[in-house]
């Protein structure tokens, strides 16, 4: 029993007694001694409200002059003295914490109005620049304390790389560096408040106060350093006793709570604490493993699980692409496991079925391989289906085919070159759109030629070389001449003093040809050949001429196109002026017409033309009467010219009557009279016939004049159409560009060039007989094989023929005489590509030709189409009908063609198919591997044979390794099941048959992903043991870890070929850290009547055995947290594990902190502090009699009088600890006791 006694101050103490007198008596003491007793829940929570009602913690006090003197001064009298100083001693207070606080009053005196009747804390929570202010007494302690704490460290070493450990020495050499860096700091911060005026300590004082801080500083950092070493030692750092493989440990541990594993398919990162047994801490994971269960706390048990689970997953998704989806949850997992017995089965049956097939197949390869090898002769001329029937037409017109192709190409090309090049030369004829839409009139030659070329020179040698054949009168004798020669005369005589291109390249095209054929098909003697020549060299020159620029040339060539558009401008202009002429008659009616042409002065050449094509154009009846009427109208008019001239003659005479006689007078008068008569009678006659001439003019049948003009005008327009054309052509094409001109005329040389090189390919006697049919002098198809590749020694007609097929090497070129042009037959003509060089692309470019070049390559196709025939023509002679092969004698027959097969194969492919041919029968006979190492060693040219030999024996190699399987002939004798497969093939020492099944099924064929899929499983499933989620029992890591470690286990070498490198690194890992962490789990286990006593009085007694629980659970979750093994490890330094780590324990275990604003130290001592008087306040309630009094009288202490209610505070505080908040509690415990009495 135990009574519980209030003292004056408020606080209290509990007396183990039940006698009240002794209670009283020994509290009496106690007081008087100078304690001040504990505070209760009550009086805890009355102390909360009242700092939360009467203070202020937000604000604090805006003055940094107060501020910097209060944390200048070392003790609280010096802090009380300032503020009496400053505000008064009624002017500050303290809360139930001891914060000084400044009242309404203390505020007014500063000058601060006041915003409440709250006393305002000094230092308000949170940070502001006012803070910077109360650092004034420990920035300098702390400054000098940090840098001599990070010089020292960082001279230090690590003893074990990778790991933050500090050894002891190495605590004393950070401790006193530490200390001499505070004892420094302080010395400056004195030396600053000295001149300040701030100093309040002698020297002696101060010197016992820097002596202090070293001490503070030193002992600080080496109670820290201790601490922590011995605890780290204590809860994991024991391990570093064992050296490397200790830090191993730890550094695994660290690295399992720090990074954790990461889930390979979801991502999700899982991490744990590994159990402090397993760090070599036997009696601290005791002690975990006692807490974690009386206290049922399983948070750190949950994450080690789910680390081994999410990594014992990883590893088996990574065995190969099959079990890449593995997604079984960790719940799922834990009842289930990795067993899967039908899969198991599965792989067995297919990995038996595949060993099987492998075995039939390689028999399969070793049958084949023998018929390929008594057949290896017919595969050396297979790829020439040397042993098939001859196809000499379907052969010969493929090539026929081939080889039109590529004569087209250039015949293309050259063509379209020529018409660029001609049209330039030429403007168009007017012709009607009707004669342009045949197709005979879309190319070049059929314009109006530019003649521009100077023929004076060609003329001059016609001349000469005509002499002899002139007769008597001087003219040209055409017996004399001979016919090429007449003609060219009669050419020359016909043209001008310039020639057109045209005529140019005629006349040279005439005069190339040696022979001529006259209309009766009858040959004669050509010109002779000297002349000829003398006569193309002259043509020749004025073409170089024309290529370089010949000045006289291209003026002329200018002058025609620029005389060409200014006529077709000016024919224009006439038409306009005709077109609008006839217009303006078109309205006249016939008569007006007629007379527009009668008369002299508006008669003009386009009334005449539309009245002569009026008249043409009527219908014949019209016509005949528009004939009469305009002869009666000329009659008439002719008469009425006599009338008036008589009528004009009797008017003069009437005139000079008096001169005349009366009778002539009267005469006179009655003629004048007659005429008048006459001259009316002929008006009217007149007046009739145009009357005559509108009624015709208005029959229906009757072509009018306006459709005369119009059709006359059409056709004008038509001329214009024409002349339009002419100045587009010229301008468009830029006909009068000096350079377009330059450009068109070295472009006839690059047509010409272009020209020889293909004709002189193409016009060869082989390549023609071949492009043309038998009917126009060409081969018979089914005669091209055997003329052209069946004879001896026909090398180089052959090649001819293939460098021809193929556009780079098709152009021709014999070699000439430089000077005479002759042909030099002493030198091989050239090859070369037949297509235009970057200069003539250029020129071509400036002339805006676009020509391409030709495409062809069909050297291959028809070289590989004769060689076919080839074969199969000697095959079929040699052979006569038996079906024994004599390869030598065809070997024979091949090489007796000489140059014909040296070409046709190549001289390298021949010499090796005969070789090949020739060997043959060496190679028919190989049986032994033996056998074919010493043939291979006297003969190179095998490769098409070594692949079948070499064929033969890997296929006899497979079927002996796979007879040597156990699994396989287990198999074969039917003495294993399926589901034992892959136990039988997957075991210890077994590594040769798992690489002898990996090479003949494939690393990467299903099969063998499912055997190591099965072979996974079954590691895994001897490992993970499900239906029990205790770490210990889930997880048999002694199996896994001897699976793969351990000599007894599978072996290195089964488990590389089983799963390569990669795979078997990761297993080592998983087991290591199985092992790890499951073996601390069970060294945790233990205590057990410890742990039932502990269980036994938390269900009996649950009240007493509250604390020990919560110590037990605040416990169980600091050890299981990950952060804790970061501290063991050195990851985490000691004080950032008591500033952090340790208050937000308390948070988590719903331990509520007093709100306080922490600086420097402060931060860590709060929550020791705190938690201390939790820990006192519990155990001092316990076995206190809820029926004790709870205040008592202390004689031998005068106690306040606290029951009156408007009582003023004392002077003093020390009476009640020295603030006013613990006054306001006792007054108010004691109004509450008075309502109770």
């Amino acid at each position: 029993m135990a009574i519980k006694i209030r003292l004056p101050n408020g606080r209290f103490i509990k007396v183990d007694t039940d006698d009240m007198n002794v209670a009283q008596k020994t509290a009496a003491q106690y007081y008087n001694s100078g304690e001040t007793g504990f505070v209760d829940n009550i009086t805890q929570t009355m102390a909360s409200e009242s700092d939360k009602n009467n203070f202020d913690y937000e604000s604090g006090v805006n003055a940094p002059w107060l501020r910097t003197k209060l944390g200048a001064m070392e003790t609280q009298g010096g802090k009380e003295r300032v503020l009496e100083e400053a505000v008064g001693s009624d002017g500050f207070t303290r809360n139930s914490k001891g914060d000084l606080a400044l009242t309404p009053r203390g505020l007014r005196k500063l000058g601060i109005k006041p915003t409440s009747n709250k006393y305002v804390v000094i230092d308000e929570s949170g940070l502001s620049f006012n803070d910077l202010a109360d650092f004034s007494g420990i920035i300098g302690p702390i400054v000098g304390s940090i840098a001599g704490s990070i010089f020292t460290r960082g001279k230090l070493k690590p003893k074990f790389p990778g790991l933050k450990d500090v050894s002891i020495k190495q605590i004393g050499t950070i401790s006193a560096g530490t200390g001499v860096g505070a004892a420094g700091g302080k010395g400056i911060e004195e030396g600053i408040e000295y001149v300040a005026g701030l100093q309040d300590n002698t020297p002696g004082e101060l010197a016992s106060l820097l002596a202090t801080e070293a001490a503070i500083g030193a002992g600080g950092e080496a109670l820290f350093g201790l601490g922590g070493k011995l605890l780290k030692y204590t809860f994991g750092q024991k391990a570093l006793s064992k050296g490397k493989l200790g830090a191993e440990d730890l550094k695994m541990a660290s690295a399992i709570s720090k990074t954790g594993v990461v889930d390979s398919k979801t991502g999700k990162r899982y991490k744990g604490a590994a159990a402090i047994a397993a760090m070599d801490s036997p009696l601290a994971g005791l002690l975990q493993g006692i807490a974690e269960t009386v206290s049922k706390y399983q948070g750190r048990k949950i994450g080690v699980r789910n680390v081994l689970a999410t990594d014992a997953k990883n590893v088996f998704r990574s065995t190969n692409d099959l079990t890449a989806g593995f997604d079984k949850e960790i719940d799922d997992l834990i009842k289930t496991g990795f067993g899967d017995s039908v899969a198991d089965v599965a792989a067995g049956k297919k990995l038996g079925a595949s060993i099987s097939r492998a075995f039939r197949e390689s028999e399969k390869k070793l049958n084949t391989a023998n018929s390929n090898v008594r057949k290896m002769m017919d595969d050396v001329l297979g790829d020439f289906d040397a042993f098939a029937e001859s196809a000499t037409t379907q052969a010969g017109e493929e090539i026929r085919t081939l080889t039109a192709q590529g004569y087209n190409a250039w015949y293309d090309a050259q063509s379209k070159l020529y018409e660029s090049t001609g049209k330039f030369f030429e403007i168009p004829r007017n012709l009607s759109d009707d004669i342009l839409s045949f197709e005979a009139f879309g190319g070049p030659g059929l314009g109006i030629q530019a003649k521009f070329i100077d023929s004076t020179p060609l003329k001059e040698y016609i001349r000469i070389i005509a002499g002899d054949a002139l007769d008597a009168s001087g003219k040209l004798n055409a017996d004399k001449a001979g016919a090429q020669l007449a003609d060219l005369q009669k050419l020359i005589d016909k043209t001008g003093q310039n020639l057109s291109l045209k005529e140019l390249l005629e006349l040279r095209s005439g005069l190339a040809s040696a022979n001529r054929i006259t209309e009766t098909s009858k040959e004669f003697a050509s010109i002779a050949a000297p002349d000829r020549s003398k006569l193309i060299s002259i043509i020749d020159e004025s073409l170089r001429r024309l290529e370089n620029g010949d000045d006289i040339a291209f003026n002329q060539l200018q002058q025609f196109f620029k005389q060409s558009r200014e006529e077709s401008i000016q024919g224009i202009e006439k038409n306009i002026l005709k077109i609008e002429n006839l217009n303006e008659v078109s309205n006249k009616n016939i008569y007006e017409l007629i007379q527009d042409v009668a008369s002299p002065s508006r008669s003009n050449q386009t009334n005449q033309n539309l009245l002569k094509e009026l008249l043409q154009n009527q219908p014949e009846e019209i016509s005949k009467e528009l004939g009469a009427l305009r002869s009666s109208l000329t009659k008439a008019e002719t008469e009425l010219v006599k009338i008036i001239e008589d009528q004009n003659k009797y008017t003069d005479l009437v005139s000079r009557e008096f001169e005349l006689t009366t009778f002539a007078n009267q005469q006179n008068r009655r003629l004048l009279e007659e005429t008048e008569i006459a001259r009316r009678a002929k008006v009217e006659e007149i007046e009739n016939i145009k009357n005559n001439f509108n009624q015709i003019q208005n029959r229906s049948d009757f072509v009018s004049l306006k459709q005369i003009a119009k059709k006359e005008a059409d056709a004008l327009q038509r001329e214009n159409d024409y002349y339009n054309k002419v100045i587009d052509d010229i301008t468009e094409n830029k006909k009068i560009d000096p350079r377009k001109l330059q450009a068109q005329m070295q472009s006839i040389r690059i047509a010409n060039d272009f020209y020889s090189k293909g004709m002189e390919a193409f016009d060869q006697g082989l390549y023609k007989n071949l492009l043309n049919d038998v009917a126009a002098g060409g081969l018979d198809i089914d005669k091209i094989l055997t003329q052209v590749v069946m004879k001896k020694n026909n090398g180089d007609q052959v090649k001819r023929l293939f460098d021809t097929l193929d556009v780079d090497t098709a152009a021709f070129r014999k070699q000439r005489f430089e000077g005479s042009g002759r042909v030099d037959r002493s030198k091989a003509p050239t090859r070369s590509a037949l297509e235009f060089s970057d200069t003539q692309r250029n020129i071509l470019a400036d002339a805006e030709i676009d020509v391409k070049d030709p495409v062809f390559q069909n050297k291959e196709q028809v070289q590989g189409i004769l060689q076919k025939e080839f074969l199969r023509d000697i095959v079929t002679r040699v052979q006569k009908g038996s079906d024994i092969v004599n390869y030598k004698q065809i070997a024979n027959t091949i090489e007796g063609y000489g140059t014909t097969a040296d070409t046709l194969f190549g001289p390298t492919g021949k010499r090796e198919l005969v070789k090949s041919l020739r060997e043959a029968d060496q190679f028919v006979n190989v049986g032994t591997v033996d056998e074919l190492d010493d043939l291979l060693s006297r003969t190179s040219n095998v490769d098409n044979v070594i692949e079948d030999l070499t064929a033969k024996v890997t296929a006899q190699a497979d079927l002996d390794e796979i007879a040597k399987l156990d699994v396989f002939k287990r198999i074969q004798n039917g003495t294993i099941d399926s589901e034992n497969i892959v136990n039988t093939l997957f075991k210890s020492g077994n590594s040769e048959e798992i690489a002898a099944v990996k090479q003949l099924l494939g690393p990467e064929s299903v099969e063998f992903k499912e055997f190591q899929t099965a072979a996974m499983r079954k590691i895994l499933n001897d490992y993970v043991n499900p239906g029990d989620d205790t770490i210990e029992k889930l997880f048999k890591d002694g199996k896994f870890y001897d699976a793969i470690l351990s000599p007894n286990g599978y072996g290195q070498a089964v488990l590389k070929e089983t799963f390569g490198d990669a795979q078997y690194d990761l297993l080592k890992k998983a087991a290591a850290r199985s092992k790890f962490l499951v073996g601390g789990e069970r060294g945790a286990q233990g205590g057990g009547l410890f742990t039932q006593g502990l269980m036994f009085n938390i269900i009996f007694r649950p009240l007493q055995a509250l604390p020990q629980f919560g110590a037990l659970r605040a416990l169980s979750y600091l050890l299981g947290r990950p952060r804790f093994t970061q501290w063991l490890a050195g990851e985490i330094p000691d004080k950032a594990f008591l500033k952090n780590d340790l208050p937000s324990l308390y948070d988590a275990l719903g331990v509520g902190q007093p709100i306080r604003r922490s600086i420097g130290i402060q931060s860590i001592a709060e929550p020791v502090r705190e938690t201390s008087e939790y820990g006192r306040r519990q155990f001092e309630n316990q076995g206190v009699d809820p029926e004790s009094p709870i205040a008592l009288d202390l004689p031998e202490v005068e106690p306040a009088n606290l029951s009156a209610q408007n009582q003023t505070a004392p002077r003093s505080l020390n009476l009640l600890g020295g603030n006013m908040a613990n006054l306001d509690i006792a007054q108010r415990i004691d109004r509450d006791i008075q309502r109770l009495v």
